[in-house]
């Protein structure tokens, strides 16, 4: 089934699995990650990772009433971070 060019295909980032999750951990969206998620991920609390996405250290969209988070762009964040970007306070 092709792609919408509205909806590009999302090459997911390999990242750490989470703690106490199963073996798939973010089936059937394994592209997207909570703010939950985040925080485990980063290793910061889940007000911090929601701070980081509305100041637009990260990309997220917001659906329904959650964050949705792509891998990539945590991948990015870190990539920035190592590159000088913002500190998480």
């Amino acid at each position: 089934m092709p792609h919408s060019p509205i909806y590009p295909p999302v090459s997911p980032v390999p990242l750490p699995t989470l703690q106490g999750q199963g073996k798939d951990n973010f089936a059937p969206f394994s592209a997207y990650l909570t703010t939950e998620d985040v925080g485990q991920l980063l290793r910061v609390t889940t007000d911090t990772a929601q701070r980081l996405i509305r100041n637009g250290d990260i990309r997220a969209s917001f659906v329904g009433r959650r964050w949705l988070v792509q891998r990539s762009a945590i991948a990015d964040y870190l990539e920035s971070r190592a590159e000088g970007g913002p500190e998480v306070q």
